[in-house]
């Protein structure tokens, strides 16, 4: 079925960052109620609160991502994906995430440094990629590219996002 929230999606780019911002309209009184029962970064059942997701995959292969998640009060959570059922954790990586709350809408901005993404070898000019928001109140998830299933987790359903810069990645340590 096709969602009810209105969502928006913003993505630029520089030199140094890739740039997404993602608004959610909702009503005054849903804006008010929005839960938000995550305090910490990388803290567990992020999902069940009103949060945006971010899932990109500069590879382009649609093998293995990244996915960051912010709730409506600004909490962080990030994993690199080496596939869609195993999230390594232990990837933190340093990002900007704002949270903005309005009269008719929320809004989340992104700014992702090139450096982050240090999993990937090589950077391709179109990412595979894919927003989520989740909307408790009405018990919805809103996807930018739907997924077709149950899971989030479905990158070959996500979307492409085209004409990224060609910036260079980090260096890769070989493994040995």
């Amino acid at each position: 079925a096709a969602a009810q929230g209105k969502t928006r999606v913003l993505v630029t780019q520089d030199e140094k960052n890739l740039y997404v911002a993602i608004e959610g309209f909702e009503d005054e009184a849903t804006l008010k109620g929005l839960t938000a029962g995550v305090t910490q970064h990388d803290g567990e059942d992020i999902w069940q609160d009103d949060e945006v997701e971010l899932f990109l995959d500069p590879t382009g292969k649609r093998n293995s991502y990244y996915q960051i998640i912010v709730n409506s009060k600004g909490v962080t959570w990030d994993a690199w994906h080496e596939n869609p059922k195993n999230p390594v954790m232990a990837w933190e990586p340093k990002y900007q995430a704002v949270v903005k709350l309005g009269e008719k809408s929320w809004v989340v901005e992104f700014a992702l440094p090139w450096s982050i993404f240090e999993k990937t070898e090589k950077f391709e000019t179109d990412w595979v990629f894919n927003v989520m928001r989740q909307r408790k109140a009405a018990s919805e998830e809103c996807y930018w590219s739907p997924v077709l299933g149950k899971s989030a987790h479905a990158p070959e359903h996500f979307g492409k996002l085209t004409g990224i810069l060609g910036v260079k990645p980090p260096k890769v340590e070989a493994k040995t």
